[in-house]
Formats: C-alpha cells, structure tokens, sequence
C-alpha cells in the first residue's frame, strides 16, 4: 500500500519542511530506535508527522529523529513550514525522510497516491531511479501538489 511513497535520503537532523498546507493531525516522536531487519515491532519505532490537507488526504512524514518534531498536533501549518527534522527511526536501512500521500480507496482500503513535485522542468510525477537535488525545485526541497494520479484530490 506504500506503492507511491516517496524517500529522500537526508543526513540526520536535516529540517523537514510542509509540501501543503493543512492541520497537523499526528506527533509520534518517542522513538531513539532503528532496525535494519523487518519485524512488526519496528512500526512502532517510527516517529513521525501527519498532516490533513483541506480536500482531505493525509501527508505522511515518517522516519523523524527523536523528539524532533517542532509543530503540536492541531496546529496549522502552511507549505514551506519547518514541521521537524529528519531522522532514522524504525524499519530504516539509513537517514532518510519517507514521504507519503494517504486517503482511501473506494473498498475504504488505506493506500498512497502518485504526488505531483513543482521542479525546474515543470510540474510533475518524479521518475522511479532518478536522482533529484534540492537545486531542481524552485522554492522548497519538495513543492508537493496534492493530487492523485488521475489529477484529483483523495477521498
């Protein structure tokens, strides 16, 4: 169900800013834990930051350091807000931020959507194997527009 997550390979303690903006609707950041072999206990080393956007869908920032979150669920943020810093928490083979857009299928299964990135060359889905640096966005490190492939905001 993570099929369009997206991860950034950050150092540690790199700043973690909204690619939209909306309500901060999770905190998880009580984890100094990492584990580089899967087990089922490893979700729950994850800290991390969701976001709500207005039209519904929910942004995932996971893998966060240890109490490196800088926002309080229920406030709102805005795009380019700083939200934490980057970590290396839970099932993790390295410092990395993991990026997701959530919402539901019509059987109200949870899944990700393809996420559209404003870059140098336009607007668009990232290529699976391509490398992109920080330099290739405009403004922020990812200027996130919150649409599903078919172009529509998430249920």
């Amino acid at each position: 169900w993570q099929r369009h997550a997206v991860d950034f390979y950050l150092p540690e303690r790199s700043p973690v800013h909204a690619v939209s903006h909306g309500v901060v609707v999770e905190v998880r950041q009580d984890s100094d834990r990492t584990c580089t072999r899967y087990s089922p206990e490893c979700d729950e080393w994850v800290n991390s930051i969701t976001v709500r956007t207005p039209e519904g869908g929910l942004v995932e920032y996971a893998h966060l350091y240890y109490r490196g979150a800088l926002v309080d669920e229920g406030q709102a943020v805005q795009a380019g807000d700083l939200l934490g810093l980057s970590g290396n928490t839970g099932y993790s083979l390295g410092p990395h931020l993991h990026l997701a857009l959530l919402g539901v299928d019509d059987k109200l299964q949870r899944q990700t959507f393809a996420m559209t990135f404003k870059h140098r060359q336009g607007t668009g889905l990232l290529k699976e194997g391509r490398t992109y640096r920080r330099t290739d966005c405009p403004h922020h490190p990812a200027s996130l527009l919150p649409t599903t492939s078919a172009g529509q905001p998430p249920a």
